[in-house]
């Protein structure tokens, strides 16, 4: 049975700036990430369709995923059609390739704020996870 695609990464909404944000620390960097075969071809697919960036493809699948982050990260627990008590690990990324994101400063302090509160093991760890989530590859 074949999932839903999740639609095309579109920019996302412009909305008003806090006062707070300081727009001046918007200098851009490279953030790696090593995702597996089919998230990176879907990322790459992915961005491609909708002629935006890798950063972009992030930026959309955490707003589609919002405050069910979390729950990526967590073990799975449960009992089998038996009943034993079960529990499955967060899968991790096997024979990752490398793949580069231009973030800014800004959004990779966020990303990092996001790791911490996940409990992601590294920065490439929670994209990873995310990205095969939202172009279901995993």
């Amino acid at each position: 049975m074949r999932r839903a695609r999740p639609p095309v990464a579109e920019p996302a909404p412009i909305v008003a700036v806090d006062e707070d944000i300081n727009l001046s620390a918007g200098t851009i960097v490279s953030v790696t990430a090593y995702l597996d075969q089919s998230t990176r071809t879907a990322l790459l697919t992915r961005a491609s369709e909708g002629e935006c960036e890798h950063s972009d493809v992030v930026v959309a699948a955490f707003d589609s995923v919002g405050s069910g982050l979390a729950a990526l990260f967590k073990p799975t627990v449960g009992r089998s059609a038996s009943g034993m008590p079960i529990r499955r690990e967060v899968p991790q990324v096997k024979g990752g390739i490398e793949t580069w994101f231009r973030f800014t400063t800004d959004q990779r302090d966020w990303l990092d704020e996001q790791r911490k509160s996940v409990g992601a093991k590294s920065r490439s760890h929670l994209l990873a996870r995310l990205l095969a989530h939202y172009l279901q590859t995993n």
